[in-house]
């Protein structure tokens, strides 16, 4: 038969039939399990707001009691250290203080006497009755943390989620894994440390920032310097030299709540993937005209809707006549089609031909070619648009530069208000086509990932990147810098992912799940704040960045004056 035992649970009620030897551990789980009345979502909010203000009570009295508990440690040390000095010192003190007692304690009282004299009225603190309570009463205890700093409830708001809720939470889940063994102390105070990550590490990483960095090639910084230029943010990450840096930055940002890891929607070296991929792919659509966070094919359409628009009436109003340029730029394709005839489809080589023909007759007619004549074969189902838009490349390509060649001439001839605006009008038609068959492909119109494929189109299009102005600008950053690094299967990846694997493993399998969150957030964190900074942009950049006096000033941060701003309550 089994051996039983009675036990005293810490709320006075004994338990019977415990088997002889089930851990401490074990027994409490079971009570509390049977304790957990609260079931529903409004017990659960009751017992969270009654363990709450005793967890209140207990920080405050942590804070009032720590020149006690500084006094105590002392003495228990001092102690320690003159009884293995001398062995009869316990002795020679209690006759000491028989001899001279004191009346009143001038002593300062420990967190715990302060604790126990605040709850002794009420009969005790109130003892929550769920795992929600619990966590709620640990990280009540860490508000008093919060008090001070700036005013303002976004600031106190944060101030509560990175001083009080992630250090109770990382606490209450560590103590909870180690319940029952001689560890569960230390447990509560490194789950502490581990949720206060965030602001404990913040003054000392953005210090070392600049270790983890090196200044960058000339033609990189000058890159990030355009982009920069253009309104566009980067992360320091996204253009460090290390390997493991980049791809500690990838990583970070697609953290499912990667607001946990300090990424913000506008910040210079900080700002987060899905407001970097919005600023992206705007300024993508600016280079033809567009106003748009995503390059659809409905933004595409009435893209192109518009710009044939502008270029049509604008045309309209002017008449084109045959002038040397035009003469020379029509005899060249002449020539360029007896070279491709033999390659061609009969069909078609008559088409572009006939096609030829007919605009140079056109034009050279008295009267030269009038605009609205042209507005008709251009637009849409017109002799040029049909034969610009054909299947074959070749022969789209033939349409094309027939377009552009009475383009020319009439920005040649035009009027200098019409002028502008046709030649204005051609490089964002110019840029929509260099971008068009990108962005159909690219998933839900957002090109953040397709950076080397629009850079190809961009060199094949206008041979060099310099000669597309801000698409070719744009096109280097989204291959160099925008959308995930390219090290899948490498040792940095591999180490950065294990940062992030199985959070809390070490604190057992019941801690993983509930710290799972705060955990991957902190590590962001630490790395976000490792890399992510202005003093590592500052670094990357080096004297590119004092030349041209960039938006952020130079400061002169140094450790102590960084962890100093912390302590007193900078976020």
């Amino acid at each position: 038969m089994t051996d039983v035992m009675s036990v005293i649970m810490p709320d006075g009620n004994q338990v019977d039939g415990i088997p002889v030897g089930t851990p401490k551990a074990a027994i409490m789980a079971k009570y509390q399990a049977s304790q957990n009345k609260p079931h529903d979502i409004a017990g659960y909010a009751e017992d969270i707001a009654r363990s709450i203000p005793g967890g209140i009570a207990q920080g405050l009295s942590s804070v009032a009691g720590i020149p006690g508990d500084i006094r105590a440690g002392v003495q228990t040390a001092g102690d320690y250290i003159t009884g293995k000095i001398d062995p009869n010192f316990e002795k020679w003190k209690e006759q000491f203080r028989s001899a001279h007692p004191s009346p009143i304690s001038l002593q300062p009282p420990t967190s715990s006497a302060i604790a126990n004299a605040v709850a002794s009225p009420s009969g005790g603190y109130y003892e929550p009755k769920s795992v929600p309570g619990r966590y709620a009463e640990t990280a009540a205890s860490f508000v008093p943390a919060a008090l001070g700093g700036e005013a303002g409830l976004a600031n106190i708001a944060k101030r509560l989620v990175t001083r009080a809720v992630l250090p109770g939470v990382g606490s209450e889940a560590a103590g909870e894994a180690a319940q029952g063994t001689p560890y569960e102390g230390l447990a509560r105070v490194a789950g502490a440390v581990g949720g206060s990550l965030p602001v404990l590490g913040r003054a000392g990483f953005r210090a070392a920032a600049p270790a983890l960095t090196s200044e960058l090639p000339q033609d990189t910084a000058n890159l990030v310097q355009s982009y920069e230029g253009m309104g566009g943010n980067l992360r320091p990450g996204q253009y460090n030299p290390s390997r493991l840096a980049r791809a500690a930055d990838t990583i970070t940002g697609d953290l499912p709540f990667n607001n946990l890891a300090g990424l913000k929607p506008n910040d210079l070296t900080k700002i987060s993937p899905a407001a970097q991929a919005d600023q992206y792919n705007s300024m993508l659509a600016n280079t033809f005209g567009s106003n748009a966070s995503r390059l659809t094919p409905d933004v595409l359409e009435k893209a192109n809707e518009r710009i044939g628009n502008t270029i049509g009436s604008t045309v309209a109003r002017n008449t084109v006549k045959s002038d040397l340029p035009l003469t020379q730029d029509l005899a060249d394709l002449h020539n360029r089609l007896q070279q491709f005839r033999p390659a061609l489809n009969p069909g078609d080589a008559t088409k572009i031909e006939g096609t030829l023909n007919h605009i140079y007759n056109l034009a050279s007619a008295p009267g030269g070619l009038d605009g609205k004549v042209y507005q008709s074969i251009r637009q849409r189902g017109g002799l040029l648009d049909a034969l610009s838009s054909d299947g074959n490349p070749t022969v789209a390509k033939f349409g094309q530069d027939m377009r552009g060649a009475i383009d020319d001439a009439f920005a040649r001839q035009a009027s200098p208000q019409d002028a502008a605006a046709i030649v204005k009008a051609r490089q964002q038609y110019r840029a929509l086509k260099t971008i068009e068959p990108i962005a159909l492909k690219a998933p839900a119109g957002d090109l953040t990932g397709n950076g080397a494929g629009l850079l190809a189109k961009v060199v094949s299009e206008y041979g060099n990147p310099n000669n597309a102005g801000n698409l070719g600008t744009l096109a280097r950053a989204g291959k160099e810098f925008i959308g995930p690094y390219k090290s899948s299967g490498t040792a940095e990846n591999a180490f950065v992912y294990d940062l992030f694997k199985h959070p809390g493993q070490a604190m057992g399998r019941a801690a993983g799940a509930t710290m799972a969150v705060p955990y991957m957030g902190t590590v962001g964190r630490v790395i976000t704040n490792a890399i992510n900074t202005p003093e590592a942009r500052r670094k990357a950049l080096g004297q590119l960045l004092q030349q041209h006096q960039a938006r952020f000033a130079p400061q002169n941060a140094a450790m102590l004056g960084a962890i100093l701003r912390s302590a007193q309550g900078e976020q």
